[in-house]
């Protein structure tokens, strides 16, 4: 599942108490820490790591209503000390009987609220357009501003949907 990979590369960013940084700024001290962690190799080896929790034989032969509460727990202490998660899907193609159909692409990351995370963020590309879908467990959207805020710095035409839930 997407699950599986959402968390291969951990990207640590401490503020030690800074109140004055710019998204700018945490993208300046995260670039370079991201570009290690996204070769290839070191890719491998997360995922082979969980390739190998899968195949294990002993994990395999205990019964899912004992392995998903325990799976539930153990995922939401490891949330915990993460500020967000973003997953990107990546430039998608369609088919052709689907591309002419297909108006836009989105994809959106499971229950927020439920890990543990104040906010999510999740990209799928396709047709010249990127689709960012943020979802948070709160009405702020300051985060969600600066962000569409240097998209449009750097000239990209930007236009947002807000889908707000009902509770």
């Amino acid at each position: 599942t997407c699950r599986n990979f959402v968390i291969q590369s951990e990207i640590p960013f401490y503020p030690k108490g800074r109140r004055d940084l710019t998204l700018d700024a945490v993208v300046g001290e995260t670039r370079g820490l991201l570009k290690s962690r996204l070769k290839p190799e070191v890719l491998l080896r997360s995922v082979n790591r969980f390739v190998s929790l899968r195949q294990n034989p002993v994990l395999g032969a205990v019964p899912y209503f004992i392995k998903k509460p325990v799976l539930g727990v153990l995922q939401k202490k490891t949330h915990k000390r993460f500020t967000t998660i973003f997953t990107n899907v990546g430039e998608t193609t369609l088919p052709p009987t689907a591309a002419s159909i297909v108006k836009s692409l989105g994809f959106v990351n499971g229950d927020t609220g439920r890990y543990g995370l104040p906010v999510t963020v999740s990209c799928i590309g396709g047709a010249g357009t990127l689709s960012v879908c943020f979802s948070a467990v709160n009405r702020d959207t300051r985060f969600f501003d600066a962000f569409v805020g240097i998209l449009g710095e750097e000239g990209l035409d930007v236009n947002v949907r807000r889908i707000v839930p009902e509770v």
